[in-house]
């Protein structure tokens, strides 16, 4: 709830005072020029990156490796390009860092470090509740080799 009412009144109103206040230094028109010449940068900067990633992701296929790294690095720069089409110089900053391969890499340690920390807390939760011993039957089924007679 708290991210909700972040992206939806945090960040338009910080976006807003940032907009007002870089009009009032270098005025209206150098400020929408700038905006739009930031956004037109990101866009094609994004487009550079994302092909890159693109190209990593097959070659890690080609070589027969699972492409993890690959794949969050893609969705970090779909999340950058859909954040560089937010007008505004805030979320222009944090879509522009996230096209940078070392904040990815930050990104990433952050992101598999927090996820770890709560997979260790619910597996020491349900190791807690369930401690008791279960109950299980086990059936043994032979093949006799005939046609029909076995398991399909």
């Amino acid at each position: 709830m708290a991210l909700l009412v972040l992206l939806l009144v945090v960040v338009p109103v910080a976006e807003f005072s940032a907009l007002v206040w870089v009009a009032h230094q270098i005025g209206v028109l150098p400020m929408l020029v700038l905006l739009f010449a930031v956004s037109i940068f990101g866009a094609a900067l994004a487009k550079r990156v994302g092909i890159e990633v693109w190209r990593r992701f097959r070659a890690t296929l080609a070589a027969g490796d699972i492409p993890s790294g690959e794949v969050f690095d893609g969705a970090l720069v779909l999340i950058a390009a859909a954040i560089l089409l937010v007008p505004g110089f805030i979320t222009d900053v944090i879509g522009l860092l996230l096209l940078v391969p070392f904040v990815r890499s930050m990104v990433k340690w952050a992101f598999w470090r927090r996820m770890r920390t709560r997979l260790m807390a619910v597996s020491e939760q349900m190791g807690r509740r369930s401690s008791a011993p279960v109950k299980v039957q086990a059936i043994r089924m032979v093949d006799s080799g005939e046609p029909g007679t076995g398991s399909p």
